[in-house]
């Protein structure tokens, strides 16, 4: 989705709506892979004891980790021209890195640090990273951007001064 630069050639963020939008970002990326992990383990037969698939850990690990990106974004666009560009190239890039580890375990099952772990275990991880990414780079490219209605009242602001 292409977000419209103003007329500076910068992306608009509104910087009071991150933190809620983040807070959003953060729990539905935790009831998405919820739900995800209950869908897997009725569709795979995936080990009950692997450390990683239970629901606590995916809790979580995914408040731990959709926090920093919350921070990252919230970084990227107080400094960067073009946040939503900057941040989108950022999370793939941090998304593509963070399949690696998993992409090794699933076909080194025994390097692996957890009881339980095999290859379709580590396969499953992948599908938590796909679900936080979409969910969090989605909403806070979109729902932290300013509309026309924003962008027209701050011109009037403007305007006026």
């Amino acid at each position: 989705m292409a977000t419209a630069p103003n007329k500076n050639g910068q992306e608009q963020i509104d910087h009071g709506r991150i933190w809620w939008v983040g807070l959003l970002a953060i729990g539905a990326s935790v009831v998405a892979n919820l739900l995800v992990r209950t869908m897997l383990y009725a569709l795979f037969e995936l080990p009950a004891e692997f450390p990683p698939l239970q629901a606590g850990a995916i809790a979580l690990l995914t408040v731990l980790y959709t926090f920093v990106g919350v921070v990252v974004f919230a970084i990227v666009a107080r400094f960067a021209r073009r946040p939503i560009t900057a941040f989108r190239l950022i999370a793939t890039v941090a998304l593509i890195l963070s399949l690696v580890p998993n992409l090794f375990l699933a076909r080194n099952p025994d390097a692996g640090p957890f009881p339980g772990g095999e290859a379709q275990a580590f396969m499953a991880l992948l599908v938590f990273h796909l679900v936080t990414f979409i969910s969090v780079v989605g909403m806070l490219t979109t729902l932290t951007v300013k509309n026309g209605r924003d962008q027209m009242v701050e011109s009037e602001d403007e305007a006026g001064s």
